[in-house]
């Protein structure tokens, strides 16, 4: 890989359209002098060791597509001025030590397909204007410190990522709006303060692959009925919140039909005619413990892609799943990005 830092002569390359210096050892700031390069429409700077803060004078490139600068070490805010960068696609910075708070004028990308700020140090409330990207097909937002309750989202109708794991702070009720976005596969809320009870309107999320609702303590009531209906369900995670199966819970147990002593609590898995468990069947267990449902034979297995680092154990379906599942954490767009380096 290439190692140093970039040259500000490169602002005299300007009719650049593609710039990538990824997964390389490059350090230092990034020149502010490529803000001269007026016809660039990619800036790939991902998993470097760049620093400081990303210049403010890149947000006049108002061709950029993709920006992606994630895996760095880049510090200061999210500039308002990237509401002006209207040909904006992708805004990739997660991993980096950036602060401050969500400037409301992202809102104004009518573009955006991906909004990708996980995994830094991004304080404040997830701003309503979040609602006006409608072109949104993944949002993460996890691992910060945000507060407040989660926005009306119901117009992102071509969501299929909603990552706000571990911001610690927000509350609230899980909205029943939830159950607009049909496209959802991935829908992480762990280590929140939500409250209330699990919407019923879930059950239209038919795309569903992975649920995670660990460690909302405050989170309690019935798992909704209507969670029969998610066949692509691979899975759930409700360990650590007062959540469990109704009295009605035949539908719910249709799903997870043999219930493992040691990976979800005896509250859950009592009405599911699964062995009861052992004293320390569920308090040895991270928060981020993950129930996965397959039709395959019963194994353990340890996932890597969640963004909570849960661990997914695996328990035995009776009723095969109808079709492959294609929305699993793997396919999330941080973890499909390839690198390759393009210049033109």
């Amino acid at each position: 890989g290439v190692s140093g830092t970039i040259p500000s002569e490169i602002g005299q390359l300007t009719l650049l359209t593609t710039l990538g210096f990824r997964a390389n050892f490059l350090s230092s700031t990034i020149p502010s002098q490529i803000g001269k390069l007026s016809l660039l429409e990619i800036i790939e700077f991902y998993t470097n060791s760049f620093e400081g803060a990303i210049p403010i004078q890149l947000t006049s490139l108002n061709r950029i597509i993709v920006f992606s600068l994630y895996e760095n070490n880049f510090s200061g805010t999210i500039a308002t001025e990237y509401g002006l960068m209207k040909s904006l696609k992708e805004i990739n910075v997660y991993t980096n030590s950036l602060s401050g708070t969500i400037p409301t004028e992202l809102g104004q990308l009518n573009e955006l397909n991906q909004l990708l700020l996980q995994s830094n140090y991004i304080t404040g409330t997830i701003p309503s204007q979040i609602a006006l990207l409608t072109n949104l097909f993944w949002l993460s937002l996890s691992i910060n410190t945000l507060s407040g309750t989660l926005p009306s989202i119901h117009s992102l109708t071509l969501l299929t990522g909603l990552e706000l794991a571990s911001t610690k702070l927000l509350s609230g009720t899980i909205p029943t709006q939830i159950g607009l976005l049909t496209n959802l596969g991935y829908l992480a809320l762990v280590n929140n303060k939500f409250s209330g009870t699990v919407p019923s309107e879930i059950g239209q999320n038919t795309l569903l692959n992975l649920l995670e609702l660990a460690a909302n303590t405050q989170l309690s009531g019935f798992l909704p009925s209507e969670m029969a209906y998610l066949s692509f369900l691979t899975s759930l995670s409700i360990s650590y919140t007062s959540v469990t199966l109704g009295n009605d819970s035949s539908a719910i147990c249709a799903l997870i039909s043999s219930c493992s002593q040691t990976l979800i609590p005896w509250s859950v898995c009592s009405k599911c005619d699964g062995p009861e468990p052992s004293e320390t069947s569920s308090s040895s267990f991270s928060p981020y413990q993950s129930i996965s449902i397959t039709s395959s034979t019963t194994t353990t297995s340890t996932s890597t892609n969640s963004p909570t680092n849960s661990i997914t154990m695996t328990i035995t379906q009776t009723k095969p799943l109808s079709s492959t599942t294609t929305n699993s954490p793997t396919n999330s767009p941080t973890n499909s990005i390839t690198n390759s380096l393009t210049n033109s």
